[in-house]
């Protein structure tokens, strides 16, 4: 028999869209690339700060109900906008015996994941910030035929070369190359003037703070997920 699943949710919660609001056309990409979205001001206005000011502030996109980014992926875009509806990721794909590159599988998702993360960041959106990183950190815990696998170092420079210094995303790279170089004690082949100067003195810190005190280090397999969560300002005021 199968298991009887209740689609009730509490009112009021955030997981109750509000779909009354007026539509907003994005479109993203270039020339044969390009692909428009429709989404609820409603919606995307709630959680994310530039579509809250550019929907209510003076300027054209406001009158129009139209952006554009051409310089952005329409499929990345089309993840976040899903994260946005559902709240889920649809990024996981699933692993069997006959996968024959694992690390090729696991590495796709995280820069599928590290380059949502960036347009969340780009777009101020905090929520879908933080469901991204519960999202890697789930990613980084899982276990295929006794292996888990970190980020690697192309993950690492998607994450740093989109988002601020203080960025918990970069905080997460950095624990799960703190755990990978102490077992190794490198970085491995990879060339050390493609890998972000930030990350590297981020990482050193890291690891000379480990050195004085091993058991000081957040050990990814058990660490308390929202350690990568930011607060929302404007919610903590509420």
């Amino acid at each position: 028999m199968a298991p009887l699943l209740d689609p009730r949710i509490e009112t009021g919660t955030e997981a109750e869209l509000d779909l009354s609001g007026e539509i907003v056309t994005v479109t993203v990409g270039r020339d044969e690339h390009t692909k428009r979205f429709l989404v609820h001001t409603s919606v995307i206005c709630k959680r994310s700060k530039f579509f809250e000011k550019a929907m209510n502030g003076d300027w054209k996109e406001a009158q129009d109900k139209n952006i554009k980014f051409p310089e952005d992926d329409p499929e990345i875009f089309s993840i976040y906008v899903q994260l946005l509806y559902k709240g889920v990721l649809s990024t996981k794909k699933l692993l069997t015996s006959n996968t024959s590159e694992p690390s090729n599988v696991w590495r796709q998702e995280y820069a599928v994941l590290a380059r949502v993360y960036v347009l969340a960041e780009m777009l101020m959106d905090v929520k879908s910030k933080n469901l991204v990183l519960d999202a890697m950190l789930s990613k980084a815990r899982e276990e295929f035929e006794g292996v888990c696998y970190f980020p690697r170092l192309e993950m690492v420079k998607i994450i740093y070369e989109g988002t601020p210094s203080r960025s918990p995303a970069r905080k997460f790279m950095v624990d799960c190359w703190s755990q990978i170089t102490k077992g190794s004690g490198s970085l491995g082949t990879s060339s050390r003037d493609k890998i972000p100067k930030d990350f590297l003195c981020d990482l050193a810190i890291t690891m000379l703070d480990l050195k004085a005190d091993p058991n000081n280090g957040a050990k990814i397999s058990t660490c308390d997920p929202t350690k990568y969560h930011e607060i929302d300002s404007d919610k903590a005021a509420e």
